[in-house]
């Protein structure tokens, strides 16, 4: 309201409180349509949330939909300090016992101390030495202001000379990057000489394969990783052994029974959820933030459809491999899966194929789920970025009418006190005109007659 405004001046009734609750009535309206906003922006919120447990329902299907996760094996040794050892798929279960004679060494050389090579010198005098220093074929530049860890930086700088060079105890030690008895480090130059690099004695280590026995069998390999003997096993030998190590060969069930059961997991907290949504509660009498949405009803039918149906060709359910819902009387909450342990395991031992076929198949449970739920989820074109832009065309309609209704109101109250003002206004006018008469009335009561007046 703009302009001067007393309140009530001639008439004495308290307008500004008048107008507010004329105003608190008219308004109405828009609360209800403010009310109606936040009922749309609760349900948008519940689709999200709704969706976001969707795609975490997908993404545990996508997890048992991989091939490799039921013929996975597992390896142990007897002795872990000796040998670290890995399975494949391909691997064969059994025991083997792996003896380990030698392990592949890289060959190692050193050269002369510092102060060998000049009087007085440590590793970070310059040596005065100039020429060229190859390595495996590898040449070398040597300036004469370099000491002999400078020496060491260029080789592990330089490219080709497949070795590692460091300083230890005031010597430069290179040592082979490759084990194996055909690695022998080949070193020449002009230089070689003066470092002792060709001096007699100057070999540490000698290059050297790794032996050891398999079920009787010897063995040798250049490196101590060996991944060519036992199909589809991996040996890291670490330590030669005083007598066989045992190497244990199995199947290998610990993740896909943890996926199992993440998903049965996921498909119960997504199932609940979205009945919780959609549902009354009979305590506080409230209405679910998307009750009566048909669609989400017909999205709760179809994945308990897809987990609990026929399978494929040999018209299977996951209730021979031990996933099923609960009993009506179990005190669970309607639709809940469980996952009877033992009966998976068995399962898997005997026919690990039939399970992925009714998990992880083309027409496997967990991958049609995926493929549905995809559908749903998909951005730009499924069921939720429909009910998203339905719910964003709708609250932008709500605020235009909000803005329109709250000009109107405006007008209106600027109409209702200008009415007000106007009927003070008749009010004063009426006042002074009151006032006047009294004023006229007393002056006449007031002459006598004969034109005196009352002395």
């Amino acid at each position: 309201m703009s302009g001067l405004y007393i309140s009530g001046l001639a008439s004495g009734i308290d307008t500004d409180a008048l107008v507010s609750e004329i105003m608190q009535i008219e308004g109405q309206a828009v609360k209800r349509l403010e009310g109606q906003k936040q009922q749309l922006l609760q349900k948008a919120d519940a689709w999200r949330d709704v969706r976001t447990r969707l795609v975490s329902l997908q993404q545990a299907a996508r997890e048992l939909a991989r091939g490799s996760l039921y013929d996975q094996k597992s390896a142990t040794a007897s002795d872990q300090s000796r040998v670290a050892v890995t399975a494949g798929k391909n691997a064969i279960n059994g025991d083997y016992q792996l003896e380990i004679l030698s392990l592949a060494r890289a060959h190692s050389v050193k050269s002369y101390a510092a102060a060998g090579v000049v009087a007085g010198a440590d590793s970070r005098t310059a040596l005065g030495l100039v020429g060229d220093l190859t390595i495996n074929g590898a040449s070398i530049e040597i300036g004469a202001g370099d000491s002999l860890l400078d020496i060491s930086q260029k080789i592990n700088a330089g490219e080709g000379a497949g070795v590692k060079a460091v300083v230890i105890d005031e010597r430069l030690v290179l040592t082979g990057s490759r084990t194996g008895s055909e690695e022998r480090i080949t070193i020449g130059g002009n230089l070689a000489e003066r470092l002792g690099l060709l001096a007699e004695g100057a070999t540490i280590q000698e290059a050297a394969d790794a032996v050891f026995r398999l079920n009787g069998l010897e063995i040798i390999r250049s490196g101590n990783l060996v991944d060519n003997v036992l199909e589809g096993v991996t040996f890291n030998l670490l330590q030669e052994t005083d007598g066989p190590v045992t190497i244990t060969v199995q199947d290998d069930y610990s993740e896909i029974n943890a996926k199992v059961e993440g998903f049965v997991q996921q498909y119960n907290s997504t199932y609940q959820f979205i009945k919780s949504k959609m549902s009354v509660d009979p305590a506080a009498g409230k209405k679910g933030d998307l009750y009566g949405e048909s669609s989400l009803n017909q999205v709760l039918s179809s994945i308990r459809r897809i987990v609990t149906g026929l399978v494929g060709e040999e018209n299977r359910s996951l209730f021979s491999i031990g996933i099923t819902t609960t009993a009506w009387n179990s005190g669970q909450p309607e639709g809940t899966l469980t996952l009877d342990r033992d009966k998976f395991i068995a399962a898997l031992e005997a026919d690990p194929k039939m399970v992925e076929n009714l998990l992880g198949g083309v027409d496997g449970a967990a991958s049609r789920l995926e493929e549905y739920i995809g559908g749903l989820t998909r951005y730009g074109e499924g069921l939720f970025d429909s009910r998203n832009k339905g719910i964003e065309s709708r609250i932008q309609d709500l605020d235009r009418r909000v803005i329109n209704m709250q000009r109107r109101l405006e007008q209106r109250e600027k109409t209702i006190r200008a009415q007000f003002l106007a009927v003070e206004r008749l009010i004063g006018q009426m006042n002074g005109q009151s006032q006047w008469l009294e004023q006229q009335i007393n002056a006449l009561a007031n002459l006598q007659p004969g034109g005196y007046r009352r002395g």
